[in-house]
């Protein structure tokens, strides 16, 4: 199946069964893109010169970023992080909720709490194993007193703190 794209009168791509062909002087001549994709293609678009997408049989979806140089497989794109991390909290001060993010390169059991300026626990927000992966947690200190709190993740051997601070 045929399908063409262009996102002005000169910049145009077209999908052939599994081949991505691109024009930049609004089709006189195709070049033919490299592409991934070993399924048939029947639909592409893109929404500049250099962002695009292709998608075909078997659910195929594939992305490009540089106008058609290379496309990735959507599918396979996993942004597996390479090392531990907990960010700062936002917004802080908060009143009454506030996110924390943190990121996890490997299989792992997590455990992330928040304790009162005495060390005291107030609250556990991730006590499970988790995946590699880019987290986000709501925390909600509607219950508790305006103050500083501190939230510390542990994962095997990796931990870290950080400060909240509430203000109702």
């Amino acid at each position: 199946m045929r399908s063409t794209f262009f996102v002005d009168t000169l910049y145009g791509w077209l999908v052939n069964g599994s081949n991505i062909y691109k024009t930049n002087n609004g089709g006189d001549d195709w070049i033919l893109q490299s592409s991934i994709s070993d399924q048939e293609l029947w639909d592409i678009f893109f929404i500049d010169q250099n962002a695009g997408w292709a998608v075909g049989n078997n659910g195929a979806i594939i992305k490009t970023t540089n106008g058609g140089v290379t496309f990735l497989d959507d599918k396979n794109e996993v942004n597996i992080p390479q090392y531990f991390s907990l960010s700062q909290n936002y917004p802080n001060p908060f009143n009454p909720n506030t996110y924390i993010k943190y990121q996890i390169p490997e299989l792992r059991f997590v455990t992330l709490k928040v304790y009162d300026i005495l060390g005291n626990e107030v609250a556990t927000l991730v006590n499970e194993v988790k995946h590699a992966g880019s987290y986000e947690v709501e925390f909600d200190g509607t219950r508790l007193t305006s103050g500083i709190y501190f939230y510390r993740i542990i994962s095997g051997s990796y931990s870290d703190t950080k400060k909240l601070v509430l203000l109702k």
